[in-house]
């Protein structure tokens, strides 16, 4: 496992300059914004705004902090909050974000079409649980005092640290999640998979 430490993280503009986003991890390493792969990363929103437009890309959100309510492609309002499963949508669709209760936090992740696709889930326990196999990364971001144990390898992490894992999982492989201290508890698994296109 790499960790990756919330403290290391260094605040950069959004695409569009409306906001800033602090990135967890990129693939291929030190991709920029028109050559990755795959990317992870947490954004601050502070007001609302459109948000950047990513061709060829799909994404994934999750609100960390506060509550943000996102209006994509001329659809229905969709209002995410801490707790809330995460929303998919293409990044180049049209979308606008709004903070109605003031600032707020996201989880985003974003994958290029045709290569790389995701899944991702928030798991709230303690003890032992399944990681998905054959993710070609699996990237575990922390929502309070942890310790990670796969095997022989152990790594604690602080709310808002990553942790990494470069290779497929065996069916089966269970991790071992050790929660300290009180409030929120649990984490999100961002699992990266090769996309198969049918030819």
């Amino acid at each position: 496992m790499t960790l990756h430490p919330a403290r290391s993280r260094v605040a950069t503009p959004w695409k569009n300059g409306k906001g800033v986003t602090r990135e967890i991890a990129v693939f291929p390493p030190g991709a920029t914004l028109d050559g990755f792969e795959w990317r992870v990363s947490i954004a601050e929103v502070s007001e609302g705004g459109p948000f950047s437009n990513f061709p060829g890309t799909d994404r994934r959100l999750a609100a960390l902090e506060g509550t943000i309510r996102l209006e994509i492609d001329g659809q229905a309002p969709v209002t995410l909050a801490p707790g809330c499963d995460p929303i998919a949508f293409a990044g180049d669709s049209p979308c606008r974000a709004d903070v109605p209760d003031g600032p707020a936090m996201d989880l985003n992740v974003m994958t290029r079409r045709g290569q790389v696709s995701s899944q991702m889930a928030r798991v709230e326990a303690d003890g032992a649980f399944c990681i998905p196999a054959h993710a070609r990364t699996t990237i575990l971001v922390a929502l309070c005092d942890l310790s990670l144990r796969i095997g022989e390898t152990a790594i604690a992490l602080k709310p808002l640290d990553a942790a990494q894992l470069d290779r497929p999982m065996p069916d089966g492989a269970r991790l071992l999640c050790d929660r300290s201290g009180a409030g929120p508890k649990g984490l999100y698994v961002i699992s990266l998979l090769p996309e198969r296109i049918a030819v």
